[in-house]
């Protein structure tokens, strides 16, 4: 025994001397067998896991400064994936032509090898699923690799550190004697806080302490992959779903690691005695303090998802689906300035991202952008500068979903190197940021790309996050606005890439964009954006053409998804310009889709992204229903006649000027009906029928206008969420309804309205029995901010909540220097200024 440890340790010292001497040669180690084990035994279920674990925390150690050690791990079809792209960088001319190789058997000569770059070991605990992560995060902080604590002589645990190479217990995830270190009570050894009542939050509230909070740790990363609770069940999903081939490039980022339930309103399933909201709890706190050390200005690349078939869901005994729950933590870590590179479900291994970080990228990929002569010659535009529709219905195709590093590594054999790419236009949305993880592949991409290979970025730009909750007000968090800061995150991706298109945004649970979203996209993404939630089809904001998202085209059959999109374009009547949506379709599938659309109808017109983002802006510029303006801040829309001003519903979150006096006197609204507020209560929270755009009243009034309805809301701006108002007179206009009502505004959400005189009017709540909420000036306010803001004359009435301007508010609203000369009537919370206060 004593001559095997000696040998050991020779062995130990010499190959550790590489670091020293610079290793020039790249490590290579296949993990292929642990996706051969079997996972019904105790033994086939460690070596599939721990293996994985140790190799790849040594990967991100030693790869951290330079490409050193690579692993042959992940397969897709029969198809070694990290094989396939070693190979092709190891071509003649290639980045890795002619690099030396050595191949190392077992882990002891692994470790021994690279010896010079590891400080020891933390050790983790099996019982407490949780502390796998935090090993993980410890791994990266310290240069150490995770160990699972266990005492059989085929553990690592004996082969490493009480044997072979005795690598240095450095951290403890667990107790010296081998009893549990988190109790989920007490005070949390090694922290001065209370337990959370919880063995699996506990783990994480040390690190918080011990790592986050001291700094030890680079919170511009983070990886949301799941623990050793994968043992419980590691036939969910595919094999190599335990995603532990991913942790190298976060270790070496030294990244915070975390796996916890984004959703408040039940315990997390894989702890269901937890109190409720305990992981969310924690979550937060992580989330806070990334956003804090990052000082708000750089966004946390997070990489993983939501392991759905694992926890968190109705597949785990949850209460909610599985996209649901992927939208609620994106809305959540969205209100941190956080965003995902979304490693999903059954896709989501990712190998050697370590390794490949260093790729040496070249320092700009440009694309070119389609001439109005160049389309004038196609017969797309005619020769005064129109749209020259000609009946045709111009298709774009959203080629997706390039969201996640570990899809576009794994599904380029498949659909990239189809050899019918190039014979249709492809639309390719690619996120930019996934330059970081597989540079080498985008690289690829843009070296061997056809004519008809056009690049745009994926959901939701320069990462995966919901927009609307980096505006204000925002949900969760109450941070400051966080556009700003994701636009500068944003456009340097953009520019490397040669990118001017978002071809998606999803919005999932979030807010759609109100104006001040569209004008922090138009920054960087000025040729379009296709966001999910729009009030009108399409709308031109600034110089910006914006399309509303259709459906998702994913039909096996390219005659089936044929069918599919020509009914589909026979629904829509009106808009000539069509996009759908496919996900991993390979580029036969489309070329035999546009085959089956020319048989069923050869007026549908496949263009490419540059030709149908630009027709689809001059298309309308002129359709837009306006006197002038491109309806962005600095050149809104001009309004100069009450036709157009009831336009404005159908671009419900741009910015709009008033260049004159408006009379309604003698207005009837083209569907014969009398007024109806431009914004409406739509669906609920951050419904896209509210009015969130910008109006300058330009000190014109609105005079004469009068409805009255059993109706909510009636008022001339209706109900309005992050919208802002200013600037306007509003004369001799009466509203009669039943609830909610104002002059200007019904219900009004985080608005902020200033400088606006209302004159000689009434509100009134006469069509109800309870005759609840009349205002001066608006009905309730929520989170909202009045400023020099006066109400003269006229009347204002109901039985219950009637106010000289706003009929009742929220404690966190304002009212500032405004005042009332108006009549009020009424029984109950009465008052010159508002009704109540709630």
């Amino acid at each position: 025994m004593m001559k095997r440890v000696l040998i050991y340790g020779v062995l130990f010292w010499v190959l550790g001397c590489y670091k020293a001497a610079g290793q020039e040669a790249i490590g290579l180690y296949d993990l292929h067998y642990t996706l051969e084990t079997d996972l019904s035994t105790p033994k086939g279920r460690n070596v599939a896991w721990d293996d994985v674990h140790v190799v790849s925390a040594l990967q991100g150690i030693v790869n951290r400064d330079a490409p050193q050690l690579y692993v042959f791990f992940v397969d897709r079809d029969q198809l070694d994936i990290d094989k396939y792209w070693l190979n092709k960088y190891r071509r003649k001319g290639q980045w890795l032509y002619r690099k030396e190789t050595v191949t190392y058997n077992t882990i002891e000569d692994l470790v021994s090898a690279y010896a010079g770059y590891i400080k020891g070991v933390v050790l983790y605990d099996e019982r407490v699923p949780s502390t796998s992560n935090v090993a993980s995060a410890v791994a990266g902080a310290e240069d150490l690799l995770p160990i699972r604590y266990d005492l059989d002589s085929e553990s690592l645990y004996s082969r490493l550190v009480l044997g072979g190479p005795r690598l240095k217990v450095k951290r403890r995830l667990i107790n010296e004697d081998g009893s549990v270190m988190f109790t989920g009570s007490g005070v949390i050894l090694g922290t001065n806080r209370n337990s959370t009542g919880s063995i699996k939050n506990d783990p994480y509230i040390w690190y918080i302490e011990n790592y986050m909070k001291t700094g030890k740790c680079n919170t511009e990363y983070a990886a949301y992959y799941l623990d050793q609770y994968w043992k419980q069940n590691p036939g969910a999903t595919v094999r190599n779903h335990h995603t532990l081939s991913n942790h190298d490039f976060f270790i070496s980022k030294r990244a915070f690691f975390f796996d916890l339930s984004p959703w408040g309103d039940e315990p997390a399933t894989d702890e269901p005695t937890q109190k409720v909201g305990t992981d969310l709890a924690t979550l937060k706190e992580m989330l806070l303090l990334a956003y804090q050390q990052n000082k708000g200005e750089k966004y946390c690349y997070i990489g993983g998802f939501p392991s759905w078939a694992f926890k968190y869901t109705k597949h785990a005994g949850g209460i909610h689906d599985d996209v649901p729950t992927e939208w609620e933590f994106l809305r959540l870590i969205s209100a941190y300035n956080a965003f995902k590179d979304a490693d999903a479900i059954a896709i989501g291994a990712l190998a050697n991202a370590s390794f490949w970080q260093h790729f040496p990228l070249e320092e700009r990929y440009s694309q070119p952008w389609v001439t109005h002569e160049e389309l004038k010659q196609r017969g797309l535009l005619t020769e005064d500068g129109k749209v020259d529709v000609k009946g045709r219905n111009f298709l774009i195709f959203y080629v997706g979903d390039y969201d996640a590093s570990s899809w576009v590594s794994q599904f380029t054999s498949l659909t990239w190197d189809d050899p019918n790419r190039g014979k249709v236009p492809m639309m390719w949305a690619i996120s930019p940021v996934l330059q970081e993880r597989v540079p080498h592949v985008l690289h690829n991409f843009r070296k061997t790309a056809t004519k008809n290979d056009y690049f745009v970025a994926s959901d939701n730009g320069a990462g995966y996050l919901s927009p609307g909750m980096l505006q204000e007000p925002r949900p969760i968090s109450g941070l400051p606005s966080g556009l700003q800061s994701w636009a500068e995150h944003c456009k340097p991706y953009y520019e490397k890439w040669g990118l001017s298109i978002t071809g998606f945004i999803v919005d999932g649970y979030a807010p759609g964009l109100n104006w001040e979203g569209m004008e922090c996209y138009r920054s960087f993404s000025p040729n379009g954006i296709v966001p999910q939630k729009l009030s009108s089809w399409s709308m031109l904001f600034g110089n910006m053409p914006v399309l509303r998202a259709d459906y998702d085209i994913n039909d096996v059959e390219p005659k089936d998804a044929a069918v599919a999109i020509v009914n589909r374009i026979r629904e829509r009547e009106g808009l000539p310009f069509h996009w759908f949506r496919n996900i991993i379709k390979s580029p036969t599938w489309y070329v035999e889709v546009v085959e089956e659309l020319k048989k069923i109808d050869d007026s549908i017109c496949l263009l490419d992204a540059p030709s149908f983002f630009e027709l689809l802006r001059i298309y309308l510029k002129e359709t837009a229903p306006f006197a002038g303006g491109t309806g962005s801040r600095e050149d809104p829309f001009l309004i100069s006649t009450p036709q157009q001003f009831d336009h404005i519903r159908e671009y419900r979150s741009q910015c709009f000027r008033l260049i004159n006096d408006l009379d309604f006197s003698d207005y009837v609204r083209e569907d014969g009906q009398s007024w109806w507020p431009l914004g409406e209560w739509g669906s609920g929270d951050n419904a896209m029928e509210r009015f969130r755009g910008f109006f300058d009243g330009g000190g014109y009034s609105i005079r004469n206008l009068s409805v009255e309805r059993k109706a909510h809301d009636l008022s001339i701006f209706g109900v309005t969420e992050g919208a802002e108002i200013i600037n306007l007179k509003v004369e001799n206009c009466s509203i009669i309804g039943e609830g909610r009502l104002g002059v200007l505004t019904g219900a009004t959400f985080s608005t902020k309205i200033e400088q606006v005189d209302i004159l000689d009017s009434q509100c009134e709540n006469r069509l109800s029995d309870h005759g609840s909420n009349a205002g001066g000036l608006t009905g309730p306010l929520y989170r909202s901010v009045i400023k020099n803001c006066s109400v003269k004359g006229g009347n204002v009435y109901a039985k219950d909540c009637a106010g000289g301007i706003s009929s009742s508010m929220s404690k966190d609203s304002e009212i500032i220097d405004c005042y009332s000369t108006c009549r009020i009537e009424g029984i109950t919370n009465v008052g010159g200024i508002t009704g109540k206060v709630n």
